[in-house]
């Protein structure tokens, strides 16, 4: 007697954009960045003292603070102890999903890992580079301004901050985590 296993169907290449992802964790972080900075907003509304000033970072704070655990959410992070925490017998990925979709995923291959690291760092240092154009911009004319002198600052400020720690990133971290298992 022979005993053929079924073949599992061919899914639609739309099925891939659903489920735990860099999309889906985009979708989540902006949802949540927008909901942390209305909540913010309702937060800051009954203090006067923060109307006529620019500092009122109460809904910035807010909504970093909920975009980020929505990003997090979207990438799988809260799967594990959520169902450690309902009671769920402890699993680990074994095989992990082949191909491209994998860099977009949550994989604990380490080579995967050092690859995200590596773009990652890639794209906040072009962020950093970014600023500094930002700040030649400013700099064209000497009597009109771009930015007020605070947003000047902050971008300096950012841009100092993010070509330092990026610099010393781009080395140790993502080959460390290539090449060392």
């Amino acid at each position: 007697m022979t005993t053929y296993a079924a073949e599992r169907p061919l899914l639609p290449a739309w099925r891939g954009l659903i489920g735990f992802n860099m999309f889906t964790a985009l979708a989540l972080g902006a949802g949540g960045w927008f909901l942390g900075a209305w909540i913010g907003g309702q937060i800051a509304v009954g203090n006067d003292y923060l109307i006529a000033t620019d500092q009122n970072d109460v809904g910035i704070l807010m909504g970093y603070l909920f975009g980020l655990i929505g990003w997090l959410g979207g990438l799988g992070f809260f799967n594990y102890p959520v169902s450690r925490l309902l009671g769920r017998p402890a699993t680990v990925r074994e095989k992990e999903s082949g191909g491209a979709a994998r860099y977009f995923t949550l994989c604990t291959d380490h080579k995967v890992v050092g690859i995200q690291y590596f773009f990652g760092v890639g794209i906040f240092f072009f962020i950093g580079g970014l600023n500094a154009m930002l700040m030649r911009t400013e700099l064209l004319r000497p009597v009109e301004r771009a930015w007020p002198a605070g947003q000047y600052l902050s971008l300096m400020s950012l841009h100092g901050t993010m070509m330092i720690m990026m610099t010393s990133a781009f080395i140790l971290g993502p080959f460390g985590n290539y090449f060392v298992p």
